[in-house]
């Protein structure tokens, strides 16, 4: 289990992904905080994903160090084109190198998730999703909405609905914000979600970057703080309620 997504404000773009990989080893689960799930791709999208750690990276990687050269310019519809193709032919040489491989190709689900602008500074959310059931290979679906997330608990997902008529109007402060909370949120409920949160920043008209962890530490603080003020309001109002 993990948590990705991404959200389209007034004038950015934000990716998020937790860290949390979840090893099930003797009987009982292991988790390490360390895995890679979101990427700044070139300096006008990014990249995140859930579904089995090692695939994800090693393709990842092999896909930027293959299009080093022209990677920096990709707009999102070129970054949508050009990842699809090199993922299902990539795929077949990862499925047929070892076990782990194989078990990768018949029972699991991988699915990416690209943001960025277009030529004429329009902003994308495109899922690339493998199912190993299906047998169609990576296949894009263009996400026709301002958000898209992956592993959300139904609370979080409320957080979500609730903020959806406000996101034309949020600055990037806000969307790294609501990112940070969305993942403390279900965090609380899934313990294979967790660890320090990765997040890529799209602004409209300036460069990608991936924001650094003491950023992310100032903002995790900050938010977990008014949550906490929210959670004490909640239960004061169902005592009041229950007396």
């Amino acid at each position: 289990m993990s948590i990705a997504g991404a959200i389209i404000g007034k004038d950015a773009m934000v990716l998020f992904a937790d860290s949390r990989l979840t090893n099930y080893d003797y009987g009982e689960y292991r988790f390490s905080d360390t895995a890679k799930k979101c990427w700044r791709i070139s300096k006008y999208s990014g990249l995140a994903y859930v579904g089995k750690l090692g695939y994800a990276q090693w393709l990842v990687e092999l896909f930027k160090d293959t299009e080093r050269a022209a990677l920096g310019d990709f707009r999102i519809t070129e970054l949508v084109n050009k990842f699809t193709a090199f993922a299902n032919r990539n795929f077949s040489q990862y499925a047929n190198d070892s076990a782990l491989g194989r078990l990768v190709a018949n029972d699991y689900i991988i699915e990416f998730v690209l943001a960025g602008y277009t030529e004429l500074k329009e902003p994308k959310i495109v899922s690339v999703c493998h199912h190993a059931t299906s047998g169609t290979g990576f296949v894009p679906q263009l996400i026709n909405e301002r958000s898209k997330f992956i592993g959300l608990y139904p609370v979080s997902s409320y957080l979500v609905q609730k903020v959806e008529l406000v996101l034309p109007q949020l600055g990037s402060k806000a969307l790294k914000r609501l990112a940070v909370a969305l993942l403390l949120e279900t965090s609380k409920r899934e313990p294979a979600v967790g660890g320090p949160m990765q997040m890529v920043v799209i602004p409209k008209g300036s460069d990608a970057y991936e924001v650094k962890k003491s950023e992310l530490t100032d903002i995790t603080e900050y938010v977990r703080g008014y949550m906490k003020g929210l959670d004490e309001k909640l239960i004061e109002v169902v005592e009041r309620i229950g007396g």
